[in-house]
């Protein structure tokens, strides 16, 4: 990273003052030499720093689906297409531009056409370079996504005049441990209107139909799910019945992913 832009970086701000006071037929050699350097230097640290970044994604986002459905995954998404943008760049100045400017440097020409149009692609390449060093900043501020994928998982949901408050343990394939807490939204204390508690799970997407899961009381607003069965990795929708009388009653439903 350091060799790659910061050689843009000394391009865009440096060579240009360095060059200015030469006769034009002395500051395209000079142009054409220090960026045919640095365009070897960078097809060196560019693919370096690319396939590192590529398999610390594979290590860290661990799926497909990660990229978009977390904020680690989202910023990975970002950092991708900054280098896409980084890429092409790069591959217009070494085909184009440097061609270019040395045909130019040979003839003893002014860089002309050629040297405004590498000054520019230079500028948007170390914009892009610094877009991309914010998107790392972001990335260190999200934990990896194969890192909330493992574990329990906790959701909150209301459920009437109740909040519940629901952690999966470990949230992967097999059984698992629901335990459930209810909250009365207004006070805060738990909630022990409950008549009736009942939980289902299905996954549709792969034809399981609702599972009925028998949750017991554990304490003051406090239900767990012993051994829950969730066999087949996706994205389980939980329902949760709060019966409070014999005519009121309220549901409510959240995914989870189970890995």
């Amino acid at each position: 990273m350091s060799a790659w832009l910061g050689g843009v970086a000394v391009l865009v701000l440096a060579l240009r003052s360095a060059t200015s006071e030469l006769a034009p037929e002395q500051r395209t050699p000079l142009l054409a030499t220090v960026v045919g350097r640095f365009s070897r230097l960078a097809s060196v640290a560019l693919p370096v720093l690319l396939l590192s970044g590529v398999l610390q994604a594979i290590v860290e986002v661990n799926s497909v689906s990660a990229l978009l459905d977390s904020a680690f995954g989202r910023a990975v998404l970002i950092k991708v297409m900054l280098a896409l943008g980084i890429i092409a760049l790069g591959y217009i100045n070494r085909q184009e531009h440097l061609p270019q400017l040395r045909r130019a440097a040979a003839e003893h020409t002014a860089p002309g056409q050629a040297g405004v149009l590498l000054r520019r692609t230079l500028r948007f390449e170390l914009a892009l370079g610094l877009a991309a060093l914010a998107a790392t900043g972001a990335l260190s501020s999200y934990a990896p996504s194969v890192a909330e994928s493992s574990g329990p998982y906790a959701t909150t949901a209301n459920l009437g005049p109740a909040r519940l408050e629901v952690t999966v343990d470990p949230a992967k394939v097999g059984p698992n441990q629901l335990h459930l807490y209810l909250f009365d939204r207004r006070s805060g204390a738990a909630f022990e209107a409950t008549k009736e508690l009942r939980v289902t799970a299905a996954l549709l997407g792969k034809g399981i139909a609702p599972i009925t899961l028998n949750p017991h009381v554990a304490g003051p607003g406090h239900y767990v799910v012993d051994g829950a069965s969730l066999s087949v990795a996706g994205d389980w929708t939980i329902a949760v019945t709060d019966r409070v009388s014999d005519f009121d009653e309220y549901e409510t439903k959240f995914t989870v992913p189970i890995k």
